[in-house]
């Protein structure tokens, strides 16, 4: 072993050892005099001796507390003089209880402990509470310490001028609070009681059922029972929810489907326009109004521009996990929540993209000079030359709502691999989609049959025995092209992970035919397609 590094290891093993001891002995010198005087008396029984503590003392009997510390286990726990609990009703046991949880902890924590920066207390109920200084005295909360570091047989005490009040979180005061019954009877519907598989049976002999509960709510959209989650949320009344409701309720018009019509119709719909309600109203942090902030994501990623206006005018109520704002009106508005721009990215073929007599690649744009989303875009190359093979690509649409829509074909001109090419693309365009009626209006018996349509030169959906109008491009630029305008949908299309099942699709057809070449391009390039909502 070389000398050096092992001298150097044995003076830092040294230095290491006197820093302890140092630090050892700086705790004693602070704490040596509480140490000296450390009663014999139990927590309680100091506490039950103290005629200007008589009333938390009566607290604790009430709820079993007087027993718990008078054991050997350690606790710290900082009472609350009679002047500050006078207006604590003690007939209100479950009050009481939180108020007595809310000043205990386990393990004795003296004031040393803090050393310039505060610490984080977790009560006997779960509450996180800061033990720490303001004003150079020591604090816990909101209160001030007014007698420091009673060392007892089984802990410590630390006296506060006034009691800390219990902060509900959100899933109590979701639960406890009147008016937002509508609210907390769709969430607490959501929950799910499973067998637990994994703890239910070891290696695969059964021992015991043994549970777990499921929320999508608490699950993907907020925490609200962790106190160490921060949230902001904005709870509708009864009102607010049933305007909410009414507002998206018409976007997720659903077809009947006879398989399986337990998830679909009006089941489906009113499914979806709940959860939709409740999707967007958590966001991470704790914002008071005004928050100073332009633009604010919810827990799921929707972005709101201006976030003020989403609390201003609300009850604000200051929870221990965050700030809930109780709201007569969700001000989300339909384009900025749930009727957004759906875009299909052309270069993608996730959702089941069908090329029909072309050879298919995804080609960067980086380094072309061209604006093109993601970077990428499908390049279509012929693969036939038979002058009677139809050459297009179909693309499944998912997540259409029953909404009006302005649907867009974005192209990429050949010059982003060739500067001297400019010919153009020659196209036609077709839709399809599930109606009720056929675009003569005439009803379908069977309840709703897929539509076929062809778009005329303004645009429109004319029946399939129209002939569909030729679109020409422009040869230089990246060109969002419209295809179809105000096209309604009467049925929403959720993608649920059955790509066969998406009922939706545009269909792009090179209208360019073998003696066309000299003039336009039957080598495609489509960047993607774009739905608009139209407001």
């Amino acid at each position: 072993m070389n000398l050096n590094f092992k001298y150097t290891t044995i003076i830092s093993v040294l230095i290491f050892a006197i820093s302890i001891i140092s630090c050892k002995e700086e705790w004693n010198d602070h704490y040596y005099a509480s140490s000296l005087q450390k009663s014999d008396k139990t927590i309680y029984e100091f506490i039950h001796s103290r005629a200007d503590m008589s009333i938390y003392d009566s607290m604790l009997c009430k709820v079993g507390y007087d027993s718990i510390l008078n054991q050997s286990q350690t606790f710290t726990v900082w009472v609350p003089l009679n002047s500050s609990l006078t207006d604590v009703d003690l007939n209100d046991l479950v009050n009481v209880k939180r108020i007595v949880e809310n000043h205990i902890t386990k393990y004795s924590h003296p004031t040393v402990e803090i050393n310039g920066e505060d610490k984080i207390m977790t009560m006997m109920n779960k509450k996180l509470l800061v033990f720490g200084e303001k004003s150079q005295a020591f604090s816990f909360d909101a209160s001030s310490i007014t007698e420091s570091d009673l060392a007892m047989k089984n802990g410590i005490i630390h006296v506060v001028d006034k009691y800390v009040a219990y902060k509900t979180n959100f899933w109590e005061f979701l639960n406890e609070t009147l008016g937002i019954d509508s609210l907390r009877t769709y969430v607490n519907s959501l929950t799910k009681k499973e067998l637990d598989l994994s703890l239910s049976y070891d290696n695969g002999v059964f021992i015991d059922s043994i549970f777990k509960y499921t929320n999508n709510v608490t699950d993907y959209l907020a925490d609200l029972s962790n106190e160490d989650s921060i949230y902001t949320a904005t709870f509708p009344t009864n009102t607010a929810w049933v305007e909410a409701y009414n507002r998206i309720r018409p976007y997720y018009n659903c077809m009947i489907d006879k398989k399986a019509p337990i998830d679909s119709g009006t089941v489906f719909q009113n499914k979806y326009a709940k959860w939709t309600l409740v999707r967007d109203i958590f966001f991470r942090g704790n914002y008071k109004v005004p928050t100073g902030l332009t633009t604010l994501p919810s827990t799921t990623g929707t972005e709101f521009i201006a976030p003020d206006r989403l609390f201003e005018g609300a009850q604000t109520h200051e929870m221990s996990n965050g700030m809930c704002y109780i709201t007569d009106l969700l001000k989300f508005k339909a384009e900025e929540a749930w009727n957004k721009n759906i875009i299909i990215e052309a270069e993608h073929s996730y959702y089941g993209r069908t090329p029909s007599n072309y050879d298919v690649a995804s080609l960067s744009s980086i380094g072309t000079g061209f604006s093109v989303s993601n970077g990428n875009y499908l390049n279509l190359t012929p693969s036939t030359t038979n002058p009677l093979s139809t050459l297009f690509v179909q693309f499944p649409i998912p997540n259409t709502l029953s909404t009006k829509y302005n649907v867009y074909c974005v192209f990429v001109p050949t010059t982003i691999v060739d500067p001297t090419d400019t010919r153009p693309y020659k196209v036609k365009f077709y839709v399809n989609y599930t109606d009720s009626k056929n675009l003569s209006g005439t009803s379908v018996p069977t309840g709703f049959s897929v539509v076929k349509a062809t778009v005329d030169a303004n645009n429109n959906l004319q029946l399939p025995s129209k002939v569909s109008a030729t679109f020409t491009t422009d040869g230089t630029t990246v060109q969002k092209f419209l295809v179809v305008k105000n096209l309604t949908l009467p049925f929403c299309n959720l993608y649920q992970g059955n790509k066969s099942a998406i009922n939706f699709s545009l269909i792009v057809q090179n209208a360019a035919t073998l003696s066309d070449v000299l003039n336009y391009n039957r080598n495609i390039r489509i960047d993607c397609i774009i739905l608009e909502p139209v407001q």
